[in-house]
């Protein structure tokens, strides 16, 4: 029997939306764990281990300050922890913390400081002279925050709960921040400082997460978007509704790339720029991801860009039969890849640790 050389085979990708009995011999219907790159197909990234603990994380962050060496981090319901590999750093205030198991952590860093948030506890941070995290100065121990970000030389807190007083809509900054330290002062109503805070009214439902937009600042709701630019004068910042028809499923579900940012919302994943909106993801593999998606685990959805491979992840627990992951202490998470490329997307596979999100490097 002759063979018959066949070339190209992964030129096209996976395609989704056609029948498979109308695909050529250079597309997929489907594929799990694959990327496809320079006509060629290959294997898609994995996580791969790189040390052990003896804790339960409840989330992970990596950041790399000027001051000392890249730093990895985790969190435990009960503390804050620095791995290295001969062993790890208790970096847990003082005074204790407690998170809770569900809501999602929320992190950052301005100045060579890094800031951990979870709604659950006190925002804290670690300065290049810490020994351990702290509260942050001027920040009054009956308040919590939903996500805790930075713009320009501020912190911002969005979703404000002020003792018994939740305010879902608020928008609350810090003074000015100096390098290397936390910003002194949260008080709105000391007029020797640059702080504030606003209530969005334009936004009818609760602020989800928010990240900034070149040189301006997006709060996201599930449904909304708010437009934040800094006025140079008194009053701060000025805020304009956009015309976003999406906001985000859940916090760390944004990420700006190339002047834009790629959202994963409530029914859509897609990208704008401040002006134009373009879904990324239709037909069958928006089906696909919407109908498998196990909405009461989306605080765990997370959306990451990898330089390195030119990708964009946006990750979330399904419940696909088809992932399927063993192990003690694991459960059936996958992450879902769109690769934004020129004239196409591929979707591959990969599987993530219960509760863990991804090292993110500031």
């Amino acid at each position: 029997m002759a063979l018959v050389q066949f070339r190209g085979l992964a030129s096209a990708g996976i395609v989704t939306d056609p029948s498979p009995y109308e695909l050529g011999l250079n597309a997929w219907s489907r594929g799990a764990n694959v990327r496809f790159h320079a006509n060629k197909a290959e294997r898609a990234p994995v996580f791969k281990t790189i040390g052990k603990v003896e804790d339960t994380p409840l989330f992970a962050l990596s950041y790399r300050p000027a001051s000392v060496s890249d730093a990895l981090l985790y969190a435990t319901p009960t503390s804050i922890k620095r791995w290295l590999r001969r062993g790890t750093i208790d970096l847990t205030p003082t005074d204790g913390i407690s998170y809770t198991v569900g809501p999602a952590f929320t992190t950052t860093a301005l100045g060579d400081v890094v800031y951990l948030n979870q709604p659950s506890a006190l925002p804290l941070y670690f300065a290049p002279q810490s020994q351990r995290f702290e509260t942050l100065p001027g920040w009054d121990k009956t308040w919590s925050c939903r996500s805790l970000r930075a713009f320009g030389n501020y912190m911002v807190a969005l979703g404000v709960t002020k003792g018994p007083q939740s305010v879902p809509q608020m928008f609350k900054w810090s003074d000015l921040a100096l390098a290397g330290q936390p910003p002194g002062s949260w008080d709105a109503n000391d007029a020797t400082t640059n702080a504030g805070e606003n209530v969005l009214e334009d936004l009818t439902s609760p602020i989800v997460d928010g990240a900034p937009l070149k040189d301006a600042f997006v709060v996201y709701a599930s449904d909304q978007a708010i437009l934040v630019t800094q006025t140079g004068d008194q009053l701060v910042f000025a805020f304009t509704r956009l015309g976003i028809d999406g906001g985000l499923i859940a916090p760390n579900c944004v990420v700006e790339v190339s002047g834009g940012h790629f959202c994963f919302g409530m029914t859509d994943i897609y990208f704008h720029d401040g002006t134009t909106q373009k879904s990324i993801c239709d037909g069958i593999v928006r089906d696909f991801i919407f109908s498998t998606l196990n909405r009461k685990q989306s605080e765990v959805c997370f959306t990451l860009y990898s330089p390195a491979h030119k990708e964009i992840l946006f990750c979330y627990s399904t419940v696909d039969p088809t992932a399927k992951w063993s192990g003690p202490g694991v459960t059936e998470l996958r992450s879902t890849a769109l690769q934004v490329r020129p004239g196409h997307s591929l979707i591959s596979q990969m599987f993530l640790r219960e509760g863990l999100s991804p090292l993110v490097s500031q």
